[in-house]
């Protein structure tokens, strides 16, 4: 088995339509090969069990758009924080989570910021009957986008998510969510009747097959679920919230510490990390997202040029 890192030293051919992607896996159990940009040679992929990966080390970043009314004023308060705070980070080209506000105030909210050169999240944690679902599949169709990140409960039920996976636009990244960051071994066991790596585990078994995009899962528990990608998509991806840069601090923190990670501890196993407060708790926001970028692309193998 070649060295890792040289091994990640590919050229590209043979791969139609793309001109570069992100590699991201294991050469072996015992060796952790950080995220790169590199070129790309089909039979080494196969050979080193690598996926390819069609996002930008800027995407990799998830910068959560989530205010409280209480604090700006209700609802058009909410809503002006969340476009400022898009304008702000206009052409990062990073993702932007966002979430009741929108049932609040539209899904055209998405568009506006689409338009700021972000990727779009919306966190609607979908989890109903069909055909209440099928309102919200109507609704997200609208939405003049090219791309789209949404959020389903796994535990609505594999009908459920085989629904949303065939009524979904295509340009829509569906993802289930697993067991709620705040969530503890406790509460785990009363909800799901099990432990929290076995309940993440057979919602993500589901999630794959059932077609989803990828789940989201705590970055302490992103390594188990990054050891079972064989059984999905090479194109599924790990999405991990409750991120906590070692420079950061939180205030008033209400997530549960023993399931937080660094962006590295992340992005070892994961493909997109999702930060809030860290950064919006920042009275420079637009440098705290820089930061955690410079984080993001230094386990991308290196600073753009």
């Amino acid at each position: 088995m070649p060295h890792p890192e040289r091994a990640l030293a590919f050229s590209l051919s043979l791969l139609q339509g793309k001109e570069e992607c992100v590699l991201v896996g294991h050469v072996e159990p015992a060796v952790r090969v950080p995220l790169v940009l590199c070129k790309f040679n089909p039979r080494e992929e196969e050979y080193l069990g690598m996926r390819v990966v069609d996002m930008s080390p800027a995407e990799r970043l998830t910068v959560a758009a989530d205010f409280k009314p209480a604090d700006w004023g209700g609802r058009r308060g909410v809503r002006d924080k969340v476009v400022s705070l898009a304008q702000s980070l206009r052409g990062t080209g990073v993702t932007f989570k966002v979430n009741t506000i929108l049932r609040a105030i539209g899904y055209g909210l998405l568009e506006e910021i689409s338009e700021q050169g972000l990727v779009p999240w919306a966190d609607l944690k979908l989890s109903d009957t069909k055909d209440t679902d099928q309102s919200d599949i109507d609704f997200l169709a609208e939405v003049q986008v090219p791309k789209l990140l949404v959020t389903v409960k796994c535990d609505s039920g594999a009908g459920t998510l085989r629904h949303l996976v065939a009524k979904l636009p295509r340009h829509i990244e569906l993802i289930g969510i697993t067991v709620l960051s705040d969530m503890t071994e406790d509460d785990c066991q009363v909800v799901f009747g099990r432990e929290i790596h076995i309940a993440i585990d057979n919602f993500f078994a589901m999630a794959g097959e059932c077609g989803l995009g990828g789940i989201v899962c705590s970055g302490k528990d992103a390594a188990k679920v990054n050891a079972g990608r064989t059984r999905v998509s090479d194109k599924f991806t790990i999405n991990t919230p409750n991120i906590r840069p070692a420079w950061a601090e939180v205030k008033g923190d209400g997530q549960n510490v023993k399931r937080a990670a660094t962006i590295a501890e992340a992005l070892a196993y994961a493909d997109r990390v999702v930060i809030g407060r860290p950064i919006t708790q920042q009275e420079d926001v637009l440098g705290a997202t820089r930061r955690c970028l410079e984080e993001v692309y230094t386990c991308c193998g290196g600073l753009p040029d």
